[in-house]
């Protein structure tokens, strides 16, 4: 933490790159829909209809979200894709996952805990036990280390495989060391591997997916969830599959094309408790703001995603047929420098700079400064955000633990101020 603090204080004494504000999401949903929770592109927090109660809805609710994008792929190591995990999250787990956005706590989920070494190269994972996957065959050690080889094999083109093989260095590096007991030897320490391969990666299903070859399976109904296909078991018996086969809280019954919707129905089986009265689920693509609110106020969907961009009509909602979230995006808007320019970057060809080149830096810090403060972040968000949002700081989210409030104070909108940076890299006015 105080590593992270002291980042935050250099950032925001020489503004290598200035951060305008941090935008709030802005939701609408079913005012009688209770348990929804805010959903967002990174880190990604796909929609928990498992915990949706639909009011008046009884036992048997039915709900729907809407998703601007159609997706492109299915399978989890082919996209990091907003519109695809949309999609495809609520079939999957990973080994850790958010508890919920609010805490934005890691919480076991696939993995039960692990144990690491001083020096952060060995991992030994201890996954959960009595898991299944929708296909009703057990989750096992095998699962994971056959998703981290899939993703490293380059017949399957993932795009995450530079990535696996910076972290990992080759497959080598992990093994089944028991039935629930995955074993890792880094070649060196990274925080990626923590927070990204167990944090953000979902589990494949080896059973299904080790009897699709690489070049078939782009094309193939795991990943397009058009059709239907049959999964041999260790029991000799078969399943029908309707698109992807996850460990996840809900079941893939393929597309409804006179909806146009993927359609969802509740894992009866599934590992964890949840509160949810939804048991029928669906997942429709709509493009535009207006028609989003529409769907809503006509009763078709229950919620959307943030991508509409909903901040300047939320005017229009009235609050019999919408309700209206704010959650942080957890990202922020920016201006980038380039940091090789002689005045702004390096500071070379600034008056301070010229007259004593081991103060060119300083100078460009200066510079970066001014225009920082010459930028008016509370009326960019009331004027731009329509006043969902906070000025920024530093490139770490206002509501992350991480963030240091005491040090961190507003950048003031000061054109005296700004004068002032500049005349401190030499310019005379």
């Amino acid at each position: 933490m105080d590593a992270i603090k002291r980042f935050e204080k250099r950032w925001y004494d020489i503004q290598p790159m200035t951060i305008l504000f941090y935008p709030e999401d802005v939701i609408a949903t079913n005012p009688k829909l209770s348990g929804f929770s805010g959903t967002t592109f990174n880190p990604v927090f796909f929609p928990d209809p498992e915990n949706w109660i639909i009011e008046d809805g009884g036992d048997d609710a039915s709900a729907a979200f809407a998703s601007w994008q159609p997706p492109q792929n299915l399978t989890p190591m082919y996209t990091g894709g907003y519109s695809d995990a949309n999609v495809f999250g609520p079939l999957y787990n990973r080994l850790y996952e958010y508890k919920d956005w609010e805490s934005k706590q890691i919480m076991p989920a696939l993995a039960t805990g692990h144990t690491v070494s001083d020096d952060g190269t060995k991992w030994v994972i201890s996954l959960r036990e009595g898991v299944t996957w929708h296909s009703s065959e057990p989750f096992t050690a095998e699962d994971v280390v056959f998703t981290w080889s899939m993703i490293m094999d380059p017949a399957y083109a993932s795009p995450f495989n530079a990535a696996f093989t910076e972290i990992f260095g080759s497959p080598d590096a992990f093994k089944a060391t028991g039935p629930l007991e995955v074993t890792v030897e880094l070649p060196k320490f990274t925080i990626q591997f923590e927070h990204w391969v167990m944090n953000a990666m979902q589990v494949m299903p080896k059973h299904v997916l080790q009897g699709i070859a690489p070049g078939e399976l782009r094309a193939h109904p795991f990943n397009t969830w058009n059709g239907a296909y049959e999964v041999a078991l260790s029991d000799g018996s078969t399943y029908t599959a309707k698109g992807g086969v996850g460990t996840g809280p809900w079941v893939c019954e393929g597309q409804d094309q006179m909806r146009k919707a993927f359609v969802y129905t509740k894992n009866p089986n599934y590992w964890k408790d949840t509160p949810g009265n939804v048991q029928t689920y669906y997942l429709v693509n709509i493009q535009g703001s207006d028609a989003v609110l529409s769907a809503l106020k006509s009763g078709e969907i229950d919620a959307h995603d943030p991508m509409y961009d909903i901040g300047s009509l939320v005017g229009t909602i009235d609050p019999s047929w919408g309700k209206v979230n704010t959650y942080d995006s957890y990202k922020w808007q920016h201006v980038c420098y380039n940091l090789k320019h002689p005045v702004f970057g390096t500071g070379v060809d600034t008056p301070l700079g010229r007259k004593d080149p081991s103060r060119a830096a300083e100078a460009a810090a200066y510079v970066r400064q001014a225009f920082s403060h010459a930028m008016p972040r509370e009326q960019i968000v009331s004027e731009i955000a329509s006043g969902f949002g906070a000025p920024g700081t530093v490139p770490m989210p206002f509501t992350a633990p991480e963030y240091d409030a005491e040090t961190l104070k507003p950048i003031e909108y000061s054109l005296e101020i700004a004068r002032d940076f500049m005349t401190k890299a030499g310019y005379v006015y």
